[in-house]
């Protein structure tokens, strides 16, 4: 139909078309020419992203045979997962929605770089850096622990929690790196200090360099904030 074809997957593609009435009218052929399966004209995005196979992202205007006011639609990546820190998902969301709005990469760096700044000095609550973690096993059964497994172990040896099948607890990352867990933030005072800046990479640079490579942007500026040099300029 002359359409460029941008991806697909399974019972679906996208394809680059100017606009939903074009789409409209080359469904008919389409399912003219493809009787008896039916095609379906889902939504048509104004913009659309690509990270990886199964990871896209596009700002959807039209469904189903309506306009609406333009809204993010995402797919396998981890923006709809609520189990992860708010910190990252509100990073993520702004180089997402930035991307596909048209922004400028400086004033999206700019916003990600201060968030950054922000959680490294621990001007973040912690609240705002903690997984949601359950375990779906007792420790024992597990062959390995790690992330959400791993601070529950920590839990148990350090605070007594005697974390075990079906339990649901907070989990970030301590000053070397390494999952704890807890129920609240005041229950390791004392015992463990929030690794802030472990935090900041793991869940805010490392999730965002994706989408700066794809679009070909600069991340060093995010590196600077990290390592609290967001003030050096390199000439």
């Amino acid at each position: 139909m002359g359409f460029r074809v941008v991806y697909g997957h399974t019972d679906s593609i996208m394809a680059e078309v100017p606009n939903p009435e074009d789409g409209l009218k080359a469904l008919e052929e389409i399912n003219r020419k493809m009787s008896p399966i039916i095609t379906e004209f889902e939504k048509w995005s104004e913009a659309f992203l690509v990270i990886a196979k199964n990871r896209y992202a596009g700002l959807v205007s039209w469904t189903d045979g309506e306009y609406h006011e333009a809204e993010r639609y995402v797919k396998g990546i981890e923006l709809k997962q609520s189990r992860l820190p708010k910190a990252m998902k509100n990073a993520m969301g702004m180089v997402i929605d930035g991307i596909l709005q048209g922004q400028e990469e400086a004033d999206i760096t700019d916003r990600i770089s201060s968030l950054i700044s922000q959680v490294v000095k621990k001007e973040i609550p912690v609240s705002d850096l903690t997984i949601k973690g359950n375990l779906k096993n007792n420790l024992s059964d597990y062959s390995s622990l790690s992330e959400a497994r791993a601070g529950a172990k920590w839990a148990n040896e350090n605070l007594g929690k005697g974390y075990a099948k079906g339990d649901y607890f907070l989990c970030t990352l301590n000053d070397r790196g390494e999952y704890i867990a807890f129920d609240d933030p005041s229950e390791i005072e004392g015992i463990a200090e929030v690794g802030y800046k472990h935090m900041a990479n793991k869940f805010i640079l490392e999730k965002v360099i994706p989408y700066y490579e794809v679009m070909g942007w600069n991340y060093m500026p995010l590196e600077n904030a990290l390592n609290g040099v967001s003030e050096v300029i390199w000439l």
